[in-house]
């Protein structure tokens, strides 16, 4: 090049150095660090900035750094014709992997092609791995946009880029950053770092800052995984990507392994938008991780014996499974010794639960000594370190500890249990050591006093309603097999128990050789026995105002047996009870109803009707007239529907020590049932889940019987029953079932048919009906009456004439057409006068009295018609022809209103 003198050639000079030097295409730009006149920081731009870019240009921006420095660019304003992520018209590739300035593009991984006008669709930083960066713009020849502007700056370079070991003994803290930190990481990246401590030592690391892009579950592109060893063999402690901040891993030993892996094809190419889930929506520069080498950390050499093992990645976190039964000892860190402070561990004990067996834990304390202090088991001070329970029964699942009183002995609520001991801020005690053991846990909600024995019970005091069931697993664990479960209501209130699945063993009528469930009157020795329920046969609703026990009994294996059920404590005002009563009978019979009948009962209904005879020789017979409430008895034409008086039941004790007859469903108007001896009760319930249902109409009827062969009211002809008379000729069958003679022998006229076919219940409810219907109809007819009168009086098109200003023009038919003229009287009033005409030559087309309807309502101005005052017909300002006689004025009154009377 020509030598160059003067001032003007010399500012050249400068500005070519400082800008870079132009290659054979004017646009094309190189930033060389080399030259000595290259600062370390500048800005770049698009061609023409700040106005468009120029088309049909293809520019190359090359940033040179030395060989100990790394070039980073951000940029401050971008506008590029396209859309991502395909940017089919103009771009800018960034290239961060450049070896060589020499280096083909071609040949040069891509950290991405760029367009459009939004900066949050930019990498926030770009640093390139060794000290070259190239920007690559190139425009179309169509339409331009104003382009972009920017600012670059060399940055030294980081001693190791990727793949090193950090040896603890040389350099014991300190961070490990992603190759571009801060900077938007480039694709196909594989780094590895190791780090080793002495013997004895274990690793601490944190994420600082953590930025990696998602892509999914699993980490699919682009992940970071972390391994508790000294190569990709050892334990994987986990694998991360997305956003962290601040999140604190541990190794078991002294060696730790990271592995920083990048891909590429995060961006959907054949995809026309660019939605907020791909690629360069995420801020990907990379992480910066702390590390620390300590001998200070806790010691696991005895926090991994039997069962108890180290939880890989914590400090001191342990987990304890099951292999059935399990039981042993956990201890605080280094114990008897003081535990370490400003520690967390964490003791997870986790029992079986599976399909075939399920556990819950039990922990007792032998030994606790923590900073704090609790007075009579209530904690008053637990801020310096305490011990806190999650899973136990009680206190909602949740509980701290501290001080040098023994925690009770603790249950599990289900099968995991968790101890964390905190002594972050604490004085340094001796610590805790319990013994665990996992027990059996045959899956029913409730108290368990003794948790070696399944029985649970229900306390009214405690809680007023809830659900109980069957041993989830009773044919694996013999402490399964027989379970109790106890209620206790209280003074004032009334246990209500429905079932809503019950499906034990195979059904027979002593439920031998099955699973069965008992029901208890009371409970231990002194209980009285209820009932007993097996097979498919739903329980009835059961009630009870004492202490009631229910026993369940495996003796079947296979572990298809079960039921569960709700329970209630209900108070007077809940219970709807103020029905049934105890009835003494006077020798005849009466009917008993459902409660609300004729409506359909309600849920929680307890009713209760004792019938005593009048002489301890009779016997009380009911009736069912009308019987048709909730359930079903059999199984006949009903497919996968529940057997029994699930949910409403009518109990009959007749008089014996078995248990109640129970009926439900709907039952045939001459089922009739007789007492074994003088009384007879009855018991209606229905649970807090029925629907309702029509209900029923029973008859009662005293049976008379030991009167020495003589019978002093009435002899059923069939059943030989003797009644009261006054139950003869009812319309009721007393007779019972098939026998009508009570009804038809000396009645009044009936067909054994129609006695046999008549009810008390059927005829009521048919005349009510129709009453209710016929005053429903009356009543809307009337209204609608009512309505046209009204709609036809408020808009007819007539006026009333006024009142002083009209002719009445009347009809009179004499009696007879012999002795009598017909006449037509004309009344003409105005101003107060009257003048009656009388025209015996006409002869009207009206019967007397009627009228006619109103013509023109009247001229203005004229004076007022007296209301309802008719006027033979004819038209306004019409004078009629009648007679001038007996007239005071000779003028004829104008007709307003004529009408016919």
């Amino acid at each position: 090049m020509p030598c160059c003198r003067g001032l003007p050639c010399m500012i050249v000079v400068f500005l070519v150095q400082f800008l870079g030097l132009l290659s054979s295409q004017d646009c094309d730009v190189i930033i060389d660090r080399s030259l000595d006149s290259i600062p370390q920081q500048g800005t770049f731009h698009s061609p023409g900035w700040p106005q468009h870019y120029p088309t049909n240009t293809h520019c190359i921006y090359k940033f040179i750094g030395t060989p100990n420095e790394r070039v980073s660019i951000k940029f401050s304003f971008f506008d590029i014709q396209g859309v991502l992520p395909l940017c089919r018209f103009d771009y800018m590739d960034i290239y961060a992997q450049v070896t060589s300035p020499t280096q083909s593009l071609l040949d040069t991984p891509l950290l991405g092609r760029f367009c459009d006008s939004s900066l949050s669709h930019l990498p926030k930083l770009v640093i390139s791995t060794s000290n070259i960066l190239v920007l690559d713009f190139y425009s179309d020849d169509k339409t331009t946009d104003a382009g972009f502007n920017g600012s670059f700056t060399f940055i030294d370079a980081y001693p190791q880029i990727c793949n090193y070991t950090i040896n603890g003994v040389r350099r014991p803290s300190g961070f490990i950053l992603s190759p571009t930190y801060p900077g938007f990481y480039p694709d196909r990246l594989h780094c590895n770092y190791l780090l080793q401590g002495a013997p004895g030592q274990r690793i601490h690391i944190k994420f600082l800052d953590f930025a990696l892009y998602h892509g999914g579950d699993y980490c699919p592109f682009d992940y970071v995984k972390v391994r508790d060893g000294r190569d990709r063999s050892a334990a994987i402690i986990g694998t991360f990507c997305g956003s962290y901040k601040d999140v604190e891993f541990y190794s078991s030993q002294e060696f730790l392994y990271i592995e920083f892996v990048t891909s590429s094809g995060r961006v959907d190419l054949e995809s026309t938008t660019l939605d907020n889930n791909v690629d360069f929506a995420f801020d990907r520069k990379g992480f910066k991780i702390s590390y620390q080498f300590s001998s200070s950390f806790v010691n696991l050499d005895d926090m991994n014996e039997g069962h108890i093992q180290h939880v890989v990645g914590t400090e001191c976190d342990v987990k304890i499974v099951s292999k059935k039964g399990s039981n042993g000892t956990v201890r605080s860190p280094g114990y008897p010794r003081d535990y370490p402070i400003n520690v967390t561990c964490r003791y997870i004990l986790d029992g079986m639960s599976n399909p075939l067996n399920s556990e819950k834990v039990m922990v007792a304390f032998t030994d606790f000594e923590l900073s704090g202090s609790m007075t009579s088991g209530v904690m008053t001070s637990c801020t310096r370190g305490h011990l806190l329970v999650e899973g136990h029964k009680d206190n909602n699942g949740s509980e701290k500890f501290c001080g040098s009183l023994f925690p009770p002995n603790l249950h599990s609520k289900d099968s995991r249990m968790v101890l964390t001991l905190d002594t972050h801020g604490a004085f340094a005690k001796r610590g805790f050591s319990a013994n665990f053991e996992f027990i059996i846990d045959c899956g029913i909600p409730g108290d368990q006093p003794d948790p070696n024995q399944c029985i649970f019970v229900y306390d009214g005091k405690k809680k007023k309603s809830g659900a109980f069931n069957s041993p989830r697993h009773s044919w694996s664990s013999p402490k399964c097999q027989q379970c109790n479960y106890i209620f206790r209501p209280e003074a004032t209130e009334k246990l209500l128990i429905s079932f809503d699945t019950f499906s034990l063993g195979t059904h027979n009528s002593s439920c031998l050789n099955t699973d069965y469930l008992e029901i208890y009157v009371g409970t231990g020795r002194s209980r009285i026995l209820l009932n007993r329920y097996c097979g498919q046969h739903y329980p009835a609703p059961i009630i009870g105002q004492q202490n009631m026990e229910i026993v369940y009994h495996a003796r079947s294996r296979g572990g298809n047996s079960k039921f569960q059920a709700h329970f209630e404590y209900l108070n007077d005002n809940q219970l709807h009870s103020r029905c049934g009563r105890s009835i003494i009978s006077s020798g005849g019979g009466g009917i008993l109803k459902s409660p609300g009948s004729p409506g359909k009962y309600t849920n929680r209904v307890y009713c209760k009707w004792t019938i005593r005879a009048k002489r301890k020789s009779s016997r009380i017979m009911v009736h069912l007239y009308e019987f048709r409430i909730e359930g079903r008895m059999t199984g006949v034409g009903y497919v996968g529907a529940g057997i029994g008086c699930q949910n409403a039941v009518m109990k009959l004790y007749n008089g014996s020590s078995s248990p109640p007859m129970e009926l439900c469903g709907t039952l045939s108007d001459d089922t009739t049932y007789l007492s074994v001896d003088d009384t007879m009760e009855l018991e209606f319930l229905t649970s807090g889940r029925s629907l309702g249902g029509k209900g029923f109409e029973i008859s009662w009827t005293e049976i008379h019987s030991d009167l020495g062969g003589t019978c002093y009211g009435f002899v059923c002809s069939k059943t030989k029953y003797c009644i009261g008379s006054e139950m003869k000729c009812n319309k009721m069958k007393n007779c019972g079932k098939g026998d009508n003679s009570d009804e038809t022998t000396g009645c009044n006229p009936e067909t054994e048919e129609q006695a046999s076919s008549s009810g008390p219940a059927v005829g009521k409810f048919e005349i009510l009906h129709i009453a209710i219907g016929a005053s429903i109809s009356s009543f809307f007819c009337i209204i609608l009456v009512i309505c046209g009168l009204y709609h036809r009086r408020k808009f007819r098109p007539d006026r009333k004439p006024p009142a002083n200003d009209h002719v009445e023009v009347r009809y009179v038919a004499a009696a007879s057409s012999c002795n009598t003229t017909d006449r037509l009287l004309t009344m003409d009033q105005n101003d107060g006068r009257t003048t009656i005409v009388t025209s015996p030559h006409q002869t009207p087309s009206h019967t007397a009295n009627q009228i006619s309807k109103s013509s023109n309502p009247g001229t203005p101005g004229t004076p007022p018609v007296n209301p309802g005052t008719p006027v033979q017909g004819g038209t306004p300002n019409q004078t009629p022809n009648f007679s001038n006689a007996n007239r005071t004025n000779n003028r004829a009154p104008r007709i307003q209103k004529v009408s016919i009377v």
